[in-house]
């Protein structure tokens, strides 16, 4: 009808894509109507904190995704249509016509073939959409499974001077935490985990994970700054592996201790209370400490007053052992965990028989033969009554000056 009325091919394809975008853009408007009121529903029926809910909002990268697919779809659709009329000739359809024929065999291919993959990728977005519902309407049911009814939850966000340090927060949430449970009725008392910030987030709990990425630590460094209560778990700055040393948490806890100019409470070694607790839930009577760090393990060991037993497994050496400080040294010295099933007498730091170990100029000088980590315990015995510290060792013979070398010390 057009080219009857005389449009020329130029604007034949401007038409025709003209109506594909038209079409487009309100099918895209259309699904963002849908999605915003969707996203409205999710967040009314969904039984989880304000700071999930929060989290449920359309993704930039999504949206351009499915603004910039929309618009292909349309030139996808309009321009083989339009190309094609374009292409045909006023005088073409006539004889057409007088044959009888409705239009070429080629055109019929084409439009049976878009029909075809329109009716594919609908039946593919409709399964889709229906998995996904059915996926989250289990999840709702497996939630429904927690029992609800005379639950109270409170939002609380401690600010001012009053809460600034970390002992008063804590003091505070033990208080709260002691007095709700002994409330009537109150048979229990606890908190709620995120993993995005929000306001009213009180504490930050900081452990050792090798999925934590900067997402994470962004996360946290926005919730201590805005007050949270920051514990660290640990503060062991590396983590050994069959591979080597890696990242341990304590490597974490300093980057955010440089973003946000805040010092954690350390739960676990070097301080006491992961220690105590320990002790407390195991009922030991006479622990004792295993671990292959100086600063941490040791270290705990000696703040809750409990005997360690260091194993040289990868992370301290024979020579930190040596100079290491009065906090910092062990009872016990084993190559590895096998000194638990040895005679404490055995692993214990003392003068060890077949080394002589003497004291001199600020010096050690070493005579005798047997067995290296056992000259290492009669080191240790000798040189930290004397004060400790750095110190030179001598060999006195060619078996010390063996054993000397396999502990890599002199």
């Amino acid at each position: 009808m057009r080219i009857a009325l005389g449009a020329t091919r130029a604007r034949l394809v401007r038409l025709a894509l003209t109506e594909s975008l038209l079409l487009a853009t309100l099918g895209v408007g259309l699904g963002l109507v849908f999605a915003f009121g969707g996203i409205k529903v999710l967040q009314v029926i969904t039984p989880t904190t304000a700071a999930r809910k929060a989290a449920l909002a359309l993704d930039g990268t999504a949206l351009l995704f499915a603004v910039g697919a929309g618009l292909l779809t349309a030139l996808l659709a309009g321009l083989p249509p339009a190309l094609a009329a374009a292409r045909t000739s006023l005088a073409g359809i006539i004889r057409s016509d007088a044959r009888g024929a409705v239009g070429s065999r080629s055109r019929h291919v084409m439009l049976r073939s878009l029909i075809i993959a329109q009716i594919a990728v609908a039946f593919v977005l409709a399964n889709g959409a229906a998995l996904f519902s059915t996926s989250y309407f289990k999840i709702i049911e497996q939630n429904k499974l927690l029992a609800t009814d005379y639950v109270l939850t409170a939002q609380l966000n401690l600010r001012g001077d009053t809460y600034k340090e970390n002992e008063a927060r804590v003091r505070f949430w033990t208080t709260l935490s002691e007095r709700l449970g002994s409330l009537p009725g109150v048979t229990a008392v606890g908190l709620t985990t995120t993993r995005t910030f929000a306001p009213e987030v009180a504490a930050v709990v900081q452990g050792h994970s090798p999925d934590t990425g900067w997402s994470d630590l962004a996360e946290a460094a926005l919730a201590i700054r805005n007050g949270a209560f920051w514990v660290a778990c640990n503060i062991d700055a590396t983590l050994p592996t069959e591979r080597g040393l890696m990242p341990g948490n304590g490597s974490m806890v300093a980057a955010l201790r440089t973003a946000t100019d805040v010092e954690p409470v350390v739960a676990g070694k070097p301080a006491r209370p992961l220690m105590d607790q320990a002790i407390r839930s195991a009922g030991a009577s006479k622990p004792l400490v295993v671990g292959d760090r100086l600063d941490t393990d040791i270290a705990g060991a000696s703040a809750a007053e409990l005997d360690a037993l260091l194993v040289l497994t990868g992370v301290a050496t024979p020579a930190q052992v040596l100079q290491a400080p009065a906090e910092l040294r062990p009872r016990y010295l084993s190559a590895d965990l096998s000194g638990l099933l040895l005679p404490l007498s055995e692993v214990e730091i003392g003068k060890q028989p077949g080394w002589d170990v003497e004291v001199g100029d600020g010096a050690l000088t070493v005579t005798g033969s047997g067995d290296p980590l056992a000259l290492l315990r009669g080191l240790c015995a000798t040189w930290w009554p004397a004060g400790g510290g750095p110190v030179t060792v001598r060999a006195g013979d060619d078996a010390s000056m063996a054993a000397l070398g396999a502990l890599n010390i002199g």
